[in-house]
């Protein structure tokens, strides 16, 4: 490395190319596995394989070179119709599994796995059939051949210039995106502030023609008082004509000012424009692709169904569906837990499925779409679905409901997210469903997300993910509840109405929203700070988790905008009503309210 490039970066830049192949070669061999040898399938997979052994071994990691050269001799006895696909699959996956392992650990201390891999792919290479002989050509007519080949100009058959232009990219790290991020949120509280000021400078403009119109009324009013015979004189002419001046550079003045106030509108305008496009720019550099995280399940699902004795396979759809990087990372345990389940306690065995017309192969479907300002994300299985009997009998047993409560089928199946609900008395290696169900939801929760499900007996489960395109800037609600101010993201709000006292029932704490009567929950007292007394309209909050809603009064609502979102300081993390901080146009510190914690506590908990 004479030229002075780090080994360390050189290695680190390979870690993150030999992720975009794993995903190529982790989607190939599904397919392969699911036509039963495609060759276009095969030569996809050989260039993949052949690139990351070329690859591998100009960076020094020789254990990724050497697993990826028997995965491609293995798939080079597919393409020659020495091997089937379905006698290698499982080994070719496992070599893909080994290569995961090596990018993460000591390749040293994986010698001896490596050895086993290779042998392995010998006993399969040697047991079977040999590859027909190559068919010899004859002398002369390759003499011919190569003659005409060489006389033959060479062009390309892809341009390649245009391929590198599209291919250029430079590659930056999570805490540089942090740092644009922060700074692009500060030039959006710079933009807010001078639409702030803006508004300003109207209103001082407007009472500036205010005074013009009143100063002109005044000189009127003093005409018509003293009379025209009492301007006759010079003197007075003089003066009448001093205070003619002073009205006509006023009004110049005014018009000046009017003129100077539309450029600076247009100005703020073209800055507002300008400052969207740079965070937009900068939250789509956060942002990946949801496939290159659904591909990770393959193996999970995998492992799962052969340690289950079950036959399952994956299907991703809407893998081009984007979300910031960090929602991504934080929503892959989630996701580790419904996939589980789903296996575990959606799927049935193969002869249940058989025996009732399904499909012997269990299926698992995860999907991204885009809906409005967020993305959805389904878990999806065409097993048994989820029985609210069943469920209603196991929550009874555990003591979280009584048996006398009275829920519909939906609220049944809403009580898997209790914690310590399972349906099973043993625990194994993945989960019953219900078991982690209440992490789920406190994950999604935490990214301002909801889940709910949707279920049929027989059919299968689906478990949807609402969850934020980005974690930095939201479109936020401001209000003040007695001298506090705060905020809510406006995805949680689901109606914002103002209500006279008489419209509050009797005792002034129930609102009514789209006909359905809410109670108001006391705020001002959960905050520790002494409600305001009604006077005039009381605007009510509807805030939404899940499939659930809460009403909260407020004594005065400031607008919504958008809000650059700012973690807590850990002088403020103890207390457990709030999620984050922002910032007002005004410079005002605003604490954003954690809807969980609303929730929880007025259930209860």
């Amino acid at each position: 490395m004479g030229s002075g490039i780090d080994k360390k970066e050189l290695a680190e830049l390979f870690r993150h190319e030999a992720v975009e192949y794993l995903e190529l070669l982790n989607t190939g061999l599904t397919e392969l596995r699911e036509t039963g040898g495609s060759p276009p399938v095969v030569e996809r997979l050989l260039r993949v394989a052949h690139t990351l052994k070329g690859s591998a071994g100009l960076v020094g990691f020789s254990g990724v070179s050497t697993v990826a050269h028997r995965m491609e001799e293995l798939l080079g006895g597919i393409q020659r119709g020495v091997i089937a696909a379905a006698a290698c699959g499982d080994l070719l996956f496992h070599g893909l599994d080994l290569i995961e392992g090596l990018l993460e650990s000591d390749e040293g201390a994986k010698e001896g796995v490596i050895q086993a891999f290779e042998q392995d792919v010998t006993a399969h290479l040697t047991e079977a059939a040999p590859a027909p002989p190559p068919v010899q050509a004859e002398p002369r007519r390759l003499t011919a051949a190569m003659s005409a080949a060489s006389k033959t100009p060479f062009r390309p058959r892809v341009d390649l210039r245009g391929q590198r232009r599209e291919c250029r990219y430079t590659r930056v790290s999570t805490e540089e995106l942090d740092q644009m991020q922060g700074l692009a949120a500060e030039v959006v509280i710079g933009r807010h502030r001078i639409d702030r000021a803006i508004s300003e400078y109207r209103g001082l403009w407007q009472e500036l023609e205010r005074l013009q119109e009143r100063l002109a009324g005044l000189v009127d009013e003093f005409q018509m008082i003293v009379g025209e015979a009492a301007w006759a004189t010079r003197g007075r002419s003089a003066e009448h004509s001093g205070a003619g001046e002073l009205g006509a550079e006023l009004t110049e003045l005014v018009a000046a000012l009017k003129a100077n106030f539309s450029q600076l509108c247009d100005h703020a305008n073209s800055l507002a424009r300008t400052t969207d496009g740079l965070q937009d720019q900068v939250c789509r550099a956060r942002m990946v692709g949801v496939g290159s995280l659904f591909q990770r399940f393959h193996k999970l699902v995998r492992e799962a169904g052969q340690e289950l004795g079950k036959e399952c396979v994956l299907e991703i759809r809407g893998g081009e569906t984007r979300l910031d990087k960090v929602v991504v990372e934080r929503i892959f345990d989630p996701l580790i837990h419904l996939v589980r389940n789903a296996i575990a306690h959606g799927i049935e065995p193969t002869e249940e499925r058989v025996a009732v017309g399904k499909p012997r192969a269990g299926r698992i479907v995860l999907s991204g779409q885009q809906q409005g300002d967020g993305v959805v994300i389904r878990v999806s299985d065409d097993g048994a679905g989820i029985d609210p009997r069943r469920i209603r009998e196991a929550a009874v047993k555990r003591g979280l409901v009584s048996e006398a409560a009275a829920m519909s089928e939906e609220e049944a199946v809403e009580l898997i997210f209790r914690p310590g609900f399972s349906t099973r008395d043993e625990v194994d290696g993945l989960a019953g469903r219900g078991v982690g169900m209440d992490v789920v939801r406190d994950a999604v929760v935490g990214l301002r997300g909801r889940v709910t499900i949707q279920s049929t007996i027989g059919v299968g489960t689906t478990f949807l993910l609402r969850l934020p395109v980005s974690l930095a800037v939201t479109r936020g609600l401001f209000f003040r509840v007695a001298d506090i101010d705060l905020a809510l993201p406006l995805s949680c709000v689901d109606g914002v109405a103002a209500f006279q006292p008489h419209d509050l029932g009797d005792d002034g704490a129930t609102a009514t929203f789209k006909g359905e009567r809410f109670p108001i929950w006391p705020l001002a007292q959960w905050l520790g700070a002494e409600p305001r007394p009604v006077a005039g309209e009381v605007p009510v909050l509807l805030i939404a988790y899940d499939d659930h809603r809460l009403a909260i009064r407020v004594d005065a609502l400031c607008g919504q905008r958008e809000m650059v979102l700012y973690p807590m300081s850990p002088y403020l993390e103890r207390l457990r009503w709030f999620s984050a901080t922002t910032v007002s146009a005004s410079g005002k510190v605003r604490l954003v309210l954690d809807v969980g914690a609303l929730f929880a506590v007025a259930a209860g908990e």
